[in-house]
Formats: structure tokens, C-alpha cells, sequence
């Protein structure tokens, strides 16, 4: 699998460093723009802010755009390893571009990091220290603070479950994608029939989940006032975790058994 997953970051090693290289460009960009305006440094530092993030939601759907490329090209077009490799199973198959998905989602993640620290911590370094020690910020921290909750356990658990939900959403785009392209492959409008199956597939994974959820605790005596506890996100984390493991399970039994590769 290992030689699949490098096969892939071959294929795609020049888009993302073309993309890496306009990210660096406009940020390097926004950051001279901002040094040589009038406006303060607290100012800078909002702007900057408002830079970064709506590159997180460029980067997050440039990312989808590519995770579901990656499968639905080789589909439609029978190119690369999944054609010309063979025989390679639908699982290895399948398990080597959803491992290929993660690295390339860290490998964004740790890039955006890296220009979130060098970009405020080089040039705002001052600010931000005076910032993190002001009053206001110490009144902020108490406000959002849980009471009888750890804050890093619960971040932590948060991150988990937001990373399971992002390759749940992978596993059941890919799984939507299988089924159009092996049991409903002869009809027409691809595409559409596929985001309805896509669309079908979400509904009962959230149905499950709520359902199972609800079974097993009782919302009123398990859930504090507006904040999930620990294990009620727990729970859910594993009844994605099982969900995907069907949606994989499915989408490489048609790769491998209803699709001539």
C-alpha cells in the first residue's frame, strides 16, 4: 500500500506545490501591505486574522474538491495504478487514497500553522504578549470557562471528533460515488445521481447516530446546559468510526467485485 500512497503524491506533488507557492506569495503580500499602512498594530493583527481564515475556508474546499477528484477521476478514466498496476484489491485500493486523503489534509493543516505562527508570532509578537496579558482577555477566558470541565481534554476530544466527522465525509462521498458508478452506471446524469445518493447516505448516517445517541443516554441527564459531555461525544466519535468502516466496506466491495478495473 505504501507504493500506492507515494503513486498518489506523485500525480499531485506539482498542484500542491503550485498552491503552497501562491499561499506564501499572498501572504508575504498581505504582511508588506500591512507593515507599510498606517494602521495599528491591533488593527494589523484583525486584518490578518481575517486573512487567515478565509484562506482555512479556501484550503478546506480546494481539499474536498481534491479528495473527491482523486477517486472519481480514476474512475471515469481507468488511469494510474488502478488500472495499469492491477491486481491491487479494492480494499488496498480504496485504503491507500483514503490514507492519501489524511496526509495531504495534515500536510494542509501543518502548512496553514507554520504561516499562522510565523505571520503573528514574527511580526506581532509584542502586540500579541500584551494582548494574551490584558484584562480583557483574562475576562474572555473566564467567560467561555467550563465549570467541572477540563478545557484541553475537551478540546482534544472536539479535534478528534471534527477529524472521524471529515473522513466519515470521505467514506460516504466515496460511497455515493461506488454505487453510481457500479450498480447505476448506465444512467444518465452522473453527477446528480450521485449527490443524491450522497445526500440519502448523509441523512441516514445522521439518523443512526442520533438515534443511537438518543437510545443510549438521556439527553436531559447526560448532556450539561449547551455543552456535550465527554462521553456523549465519545459515542458518537464511535458510531462514525463504524459507519465509516461500512461506507469503506461497501465502496471497496463494488470497486473490487462490480467495476471492471
Amino acid at each position: 500500500m505504501a507504493n500506492l500512497i507515494k503513486y498518489e503524491f506523485i500525480r499531485k506533488w506539482r498542484v500542491l506545490g503550485i498552491f503552497t507557492a501562491i499561499v506564501l506569495i499572498l501572504n508575504a503580500f498581505v504582511l508588506v501591505k500591512l507593515q507599510i499602512g498606517t494602521h495599528t498594530p491591533e488593527e494589523q493583527m484583525i486584518m490578518l486574522g481575517a486573512f487567515f481564515s478565509g484562506i482555512l475556508g479556501i484550503f478546506f474546499v480546494l481539499y474536498i474538491i481534491d479528495v473527491i477528484m482523486m477517486y472519481s477521476r480514476d474512475l471515469d478514466h481507468k488511469t494510474g495504478y488502478m488500472f495499469m498496476l492491477t491486481p491491487n484489491s479494492g480494499y488496498k485500493i480504496l485504503g491507500s487514497k483514503v490514507i492519501t486523503a489524511i496526509l495531504e489534509g495534515l500536510l494542509f493543516l501543518l502548512v496553514y500553522l507554520l504561516l499562522l505562527a510565523v505571520s503573528f508570532v514574527g511580526f506581532y509578537g509584542e502586540p500579541l504578549r500584551a494582548l494574551v496579558g490584558s484584562d480583557l482577555f483574562s475576562m474572555i477566558v473566564n467567560q467561555v470557562h467550563l465549570e467541572g470541565v477540563n478545557l484541553i481534554s475537551y478540546f482534544t476530544v472536539s479535534l478528534l471528533m471534527l477529524f472521524v466527522s471529515i473522513v466519515g465525509l470521505f467514506l460516504m462521498i466515496y460511497a455515493a460515488i461506488s454505487i453510481r458508478k457500479s450498480i447505476l452506471a448506465e444512467k444518465r446524469f452522473g453527477g446528480l445521481i450521485s449527490f443524491i445518493i450522497f445526500m440519502l447516505l448523509a441523512w441516514a448516517d445522521s439518523a443512526i447516530t442520533n438515534t443511537l445517541t438518543t437510545d443510549i443516554f438521556s439527553a436531559n441527564s447526560m448532556i450539561s446546559p449547551g455543552v456535550p459531555s465527554y462521553t456523549f461525544l465519545l459515542i458518537q466519535i464511535l458510531i462514525q468510526v463504524v459507519l465509516g468502516a461500512v461506507f469503506f466496506c461497501v465502496s471497496a466491495y463494488l470497486l473490487e467485485n462490480k467495476m471492471d478495473m
